[in-house]
């Protein structure tokens, strides 16, 4: 789960911020607990799902790939 404890990076990923429309990490997702923003247990598993989306997305699109 380290990969997933903070935000992505411009350095580490210069072009993630092209390829995903809606970060989100572990980090946040805690911070949002935190505060009490979730509002039911659908909107955290939103969020958790959310991460899984991008890493799929962002590490299975073609286009990238063939640019690495």
């Amino acid at each position: 789960s380290t990969p997933f404890l903070n935000k992505v990076s411009k350095r580490e990923a210069p072009d993630y911020f092209e390829v995903i429309k809606r970060p989100m990490d572990l980090g946040t997702v805690t911070k949002k607990m935190k505060a009490l923003q979730y509002k039911s247990k659908k909107e955290f598993a939103d969020d958790l799902y959310l991460i899984y989306e991008n890493c799929l997305l962002y590490n299975t699109n073609p286009v990238r790939r063939a640019l690495d």
